[in-house]
């Protein structure tokens, strides 16, 4: 049950829109037109919730366990500079309706003066994915950080007609739900920057008595067959509950964020201003006069959550936890945790974020937990590309003539390496290829050299397992050359059968794939500059979407002795080169000159399965069949971004994007900005730069170089 405090709220608290949702009790009047058993069914579950309803409310108006919200909340820290409004914070007030939302600051300041400067009126239409991306840009661009997030804004119609949003979304499901998931994860940042900080969510008790159907979540079916009314309201106070529960956990335990959600009660508002009929109104009116809230009473709850120390005063609280009358909600809890643990609850989260552009919908990002699975997943993958995917030599033709362009490529005696390194060479760029095994090596360039006689390569040798290797690469291919137009950091490695230690003491994967890239991006970054403008491609993979980073294991001795896949290394690997290379584009000077890009190549049919074990390799081979590309393929993207134009043109482009089948790939690009800016990535640079020897970058001006990762 929902209501609507938009005055009591924001004089206690920054909210993310003016307080407008609300449950109708009609509902529980309401048999859903269906079998005898169902609607049996659902008469006893709806009886249950009023019983439970009233039995709450009335303890709470005869002061069994109600404690004054404002009481409770003068004992608690002062948090002048954050949120609540009577208690010196910064409120924005975030509405649909600027004229309204007007009205409402002017009579908060009344009461507020002289602190109405702590009042910002901005505007925010949760039913408008566009509304809301261009409203979290303005808070950015105002606000360092956000202490208190407060998803209160809602919608509720029971006219029976099929409502949209401007997104083509049933409108229930794109207010309540999508559209304040949407605005959570775009100021998650914001949050982690402000940390201790508090998202607080208002949800309904309504959450009880709804159930999900998948295959009719925008309501097309149930509107045609008369089965609407109160239920897509219902439905998206759930859906909205489960997904912010499912966020909350994958949050890391030091994100410093604490997820609270809560039902204010069934409260006097405007929200049923939507209601048709007389005997819906009727009804709405009688239950209000005996068991509705004032707004006032209504924002008890919000209040309490957003100031209370009790609510987070142990490590497993502030996890998605339900509130309703300033208590735990043990009902609420049970529910949605059961919800979480199913596979409608992952469905629901993956098609969720699939809907508000926050995962690609051509792949699917469960864990893939064997090389069978993945080439399973990867195959929506291969189609996207196919479906809009340009080959990219002829992209490229029309850019800019790389002739005597120097360019440096790891990894490149075989798979995507050797590709690009034909492709640049092609257009007469001096190609240093650089290899490990020399006489691979020597192949490849005959190889190259058939089909271009006429092209400069020069091979050299370089192990990314080997500090010492990677020190004499870059003084030999300085004592050469001049400068460096291109880098293309694309060797790497999967080792996934033991864990392998290199000559350094680092675990393999973490060694080649992270530290190895690492250092030699640093060590070249004066050639670069000399180069400039000039490009860093690095290939990371898609794996990072899935990673995580265990900085107290990461050389894995812990993991592999507990029987922990190898694979997972990989994945944290990628994402460790990922996150640690946009660190390092945050330290440069913006004037440098470099351009850094990610990319993912694709999954490609390359040596990189070299050292699975029998059974995987026959797995991967099966998944490769299925959706495998070739390397020539797998170097598209590679090529693109070394020589496209259109990639370099902006000034926020090349800030180390991640990118697939040659577009910016916004799923990925939303998981690392995640990432961006937290106490792990920070701990993780610092350690990276302290095991490698390498002190702190100063501001330098870089120009004429590209680096592109791709996998060996």
């Amino acid at each position: 049950m929902t209501f609507d405090i938009t005055s009591s709220i924001l004089t206690n608290y920054k909210i993310t829109s003016s307080f407008a949702i609300a449950s109708n009790p009609s509902s529980y009047y309401r048999l859903i037109k269906t079998s005898n058993n169902q609607v049996v069914k659902m008469a006893m579950s709806q009886a249950a919730l009023v019983a439970d309803y009233m039995g709450s409310i009335t303890k709470h108006w005869f002061g069994f366990w109600k404690v004054n919200a404002e009481k409770v909340c003068d004992d608690e820290e002062d948090i002048k500079g954050k949120i609540l409004a009577k208690r010196g914070a910064v409120v924005i007030m975030a509405v649909r309706d600027l004229e309204k939302g007007q009205v409402a600051l002017d009579d908060i300041k009344k009461t507020l003066s002289p602190l109405e400067v702590q009042l910002e009126l901005m505007k925010l239409d949760l039913g408008d994915l566009q509304s809301i991306k261009d409203f979290v840009k303005d808070f950015e661009s105002k606000y360092s950080h956000l202490n208190i997030l407060v998803n209160n804004a809602g919608f509720m119609d029971t006219n029976g007609k099929l409502l949209k949003t401007k997104d083509g979304f049933e409108q229930h499901v794109g207010v309540n739900h999508l559209g304040p998931f949407l605005l959570t994860r775009l100021l998650i940042n914001s949050l982690k920057k402000g940390a201790p900080s508090r998202l607080v969510c208002v949800s309904s008790s309504n959450v009880a008595i709804a159930t999900l159907d998948l295959d009719d979540l925008m309501m097309e079916k149930k509107v045609k067959t008369g089965d609407h009314g109160m239920e897509p309201y219902s439905i998206s106070k759930l859906t909205n509950a489960i997904c912010i529960k499912k966020f909350a956990e994958t949050l890391e335990p030091d994100s410093g964020i604490k997820v609270i959600q809560l039902c204010p009660g069934f409260v006097k508002s405007d929200v049923f201003r939507n209601v048709k009929g007389v005997m819906n109104k009727i009804r709405n009116a009688v239950s209000l006069a005996f068991v509705g809230l004032t707004p006032h009473q209504g924002s008890e709850t919000a209040v309490y959550c957003c100031v209370s120390k009790s609510v987070v005063a142990e490590p497993n609280e502030g996890k998605g936890d339900f509130y309703r009358f300033l208590k735990r909600w043990e009902r609420g809890d049970k529910l949605l945790a059961d919800y979480v643990k199913s596979e409608q609850g992952e469905t629901l989260y993956r098609l969720s974020e699939e809907w508000i552009g926050l995962r690609d919908k051509n792949s699917r990002f469960k864990m893939p937990r064997s090389p069978f699975s993945r080439g399973m997943n990867y195959i929506s993958d291969k189609t996207g590309h196919r479906f809009w995917s340009e080959n990219a030599t002829k992209v490229c033709d029309d850019e800019d003539d790389i002739t005597g362009k120097i360019v440096i490529i790891t990894g490149s005696n075989s798979g995507v390496g050797k590709e690009v390194a034909f492709q640049l060479a092609k257009r007469g760029a001096v190609v240093i290829m650089g290899v490990r095994d020399v006489q691979k090596g020597k192949l490849a360039v005959e190889d190259i050299k058939k089909s271009f006689p006429s092209s400069t390569i020069d091979l050299m040798t370089i192990d990314l397992g080997d500090l010492n290797s990677i020190k004499s690469f870059v003084a030999e291919f300085q004592s050469k050359y001049s400068h460096l137009d291109i880098l293309v950091n694309n060797a790497g490695i999967m080792i996934v059968t033991k864990r392998s230690v290199t000559k350094d003491g680092f675990e393999e994967n973490m060694a080649v794939n992270h530290f190895g890239t690492f250092l030699l991006t640093k060590l070249l970054l004066s050639s670069l500059t000399k180069g400039a403008p000039s490009r860093v491609v690095t290939l990371a993979s898609t794996n990072l979407a899935i990673a995580s980073l265990d900085l107290e294991d990461l050389m894995m001795e812990k993991r592999r002795k507990t029987g922990d896949n190898g694979r997972e290394q990989y994945n944290s690997s990628k994402l460790a080169i990922a996150v640690c290379t946009r660190k390092l584009v945050s330290s440069l000077d913006p004037n440098c000159g470099i351009k850094f890009f990610l990319m993912c190549p694709g999954y490609v049919k390359t040596a990189l399965f070299r050292d699975n074990g029998c059974c995987r390799k026959c797995l991967t081979n099966f998944g490769l069949c299925l959706g495998g590309i070739n390397a020539h393929k797998g170097s598209e993207t590679a090529v693109y971004l070394c020589l496209s134009k259109s990639v370099a043109s902006g000034e926020n482009s090349g800030k180390a994007e991640v990118y697939r089948f040659m577009k910016l790939w916004q799923f990925g690009e939303n998981v690392l900005k995640e990432w961006d800016g937290t106490e792990q990535v920070e701990k993780l640079y610092a350690m990276t730069e302290n095991l490698l020897g390498l002190h702190d970058t100063k501001s330098i001006a870089i120009s004429k170089s590209v680096v592109v990762e791709a996998e060996d």
